[in-house]
C-alpha cells in the first residue's frame, strides 16, 4: 500500500510510539485472556484491512474528487 511509503515526520513519530504502545498494551490483555499473541496480530490486521484502510482510501478518493475551491451550498446529493 502507498501509504506505507510515506516520510515520517516527528508528529508522526509521536503518533507511531503512541499506537505501538496501546497495541502492545491490547495484545498483552489479550494474551492474558488466553489468545494467542499472533492470532491477534493476524485479527488486528485484518480488522485494520476491514474496517479502516478500505474506509479511509474510499475517504481519500472523495476528497481528491472534490475540485480545488468547491464551496458546499448543502444542496449537494
Amino acid at each position: 500500500m502507498q501509504d506505507m511509503d510515506r516520510q515520517t515526520t516527528p508528529v508522526i513519530d509521536e503518533l507511531a510510539a503512541v499506537v505501538d504502545e496501546q497495541l502492545t498494551a491490547l495484545v498483552r490483555g489479550l494474551e492474558d485472556a488466553g489468545w494467542n499473541a499472533e492470532d491477534v496480530a493476524l485479527t488486528l490486521q485484518e480488522v485494520l484491512r476491514r474496517k479502516w484502510l478500505r474506509r479511509m482510501e474510499a475517504l481519500r478518493r472523495a476528497r481528491a474528487a472534490v475540485p480545488d475551491g468547491f464551496v458546499s451550498d448543502g444542496n449537494e446529493g
